[in-house]
């Protein structure tokens, strides 16, 4: 049994699909917080099967493990039970934040907080993305999009803080240059930039993401 209707809790199923004969992922609305192609995927998994409006209140076994759990139907307030070997929840979401103490700030559920849609926290030099941002949409493929939005940041930021490092822009896309460096023309753009100081050279994708922000 798998309680969760998140991209955590239908991955989690699809993993023990793999394993188990039958999988009963159970929710307690009839929609999922969970990204479409996570659902889908599960709905055409025959060893899943999903159970909506449902709630576990009470998980039953001995010292040998789980036997059943007593589900009950929001909408109709029905109890039944269903055999079980194992159960996997899912539910909710406390990011895990605490090592930071006071280093960046927090909000009172203990998301990083960010300026705005960056990934900027109130520390320069800190770049926070994923879940321990995101407060909304909490899925996969947001975190991912964050993390790849937050890369570039630090590289950015020791450019701006460091004078040893010398670059040159190789290949742009909507950029001009000023006697201050490469300025954004629109939103959006990538620069490919080369790095360069005495002892190594890197390249790196960044994609700008600010209206006449400095590249570097």
């Amino acid at each position: 049994m798998v309680v969760g209707g998140g991209d955590s809790a239908f991955a989690e199923a699809e993993f023990l699909s793999r394993f188990g004969s039958s999988v009963t992922l159970i929710h307690r609305r009839s929609a999922f917080r969970a990204s479409k192609i996570m659902v889908d995927r599960a709905r055409g998994n025959e060893r899943i099967t999903i159970l909506t409006d449902s709630v576990v209140d009470a998980i039953h076994g001995d010292e040998q493990g789980v036997q059943s759990l007593s589900v009950r139907n929001v909408l109709s307030n029905e109890m039944h039970s269903l055999a079980a070997n194992g159960v996997f929840v899912a539910i909710g979401h406390t990011p895990s934040t605490e090592f930071l103490g006071d280093v960046v700030a927090r909000d009172a559920s203990g998301y990083i907080t960010v300026e705005g849609a960056s990934t900027r926290t109130t520390v320069p030099g800190i770049f926070a993305a994923g879940d321990c941002v995101d407060s909304v949409y909490r899925q996969a493929i947001s975190a991912a999009g964050m993390g790849c939005r937050a890369a570039p940041r630090p590289i950015l930021h020791r450019l701006s803080a460091d004078d040893s490092y010398r670059f040159s822009i190789v290949s742009t896309v909507g950029l001009e240059s000023n006697n201050q460096g490469p300025r954004c023309l629109c939103h959006g753009i990538k620069a490919y930039i080369r790095l360069r100081n005495v002892d190594k050279e890197a390249k790196l994708w960044i994609s700008v993401d600010n209206y006449d922000e400095k590249c570097a």
